[in-house]
């Protein structure tokens, strides 16, 4: 006896990726809203802003580390233009 193929519905296989994509979001959401929380923790330490200078300092001891373990990744380091986007967040 011959079994016949099951059939495949396309349209639930597209509410499928929507409802995992809106669950990778939600759970993304919920990250951004916990660091957001973090910021006003009950220890009453507020979070620093960047500065171009400290950042910069602190980025070239990390590079120099880098070489002296020898990590390719050193060069990089030292390449690396940095510029402040906000108070949280910079570009390398």
């Amino acid at each position: 006896m011959k079994e016949e193929p099951e059939l495949y519905d396309k349209s639930n296989a597209a509410n499928d990726k929507s409802e995992i994509g809106n669950t990778k979001l939600a759970a993304l959401d919920k990250i951004r809203k916990q660091v957001r929380g973090n910021a006003d923790n009950a220890t009453g330490v507020l979070a620093k802003p960047i500065q171009q200078e400290e950042l910069q300092l602190a980025w070239n001891e990390y590079a120099a580390k880098l070489k002296q373990e020898k990590n390719p990744a050193g060069q990089n380091f030292e390449m690396a233009e940095l510029r402040v986007q906000d108070d949280n967040s910079f570009i390398a």
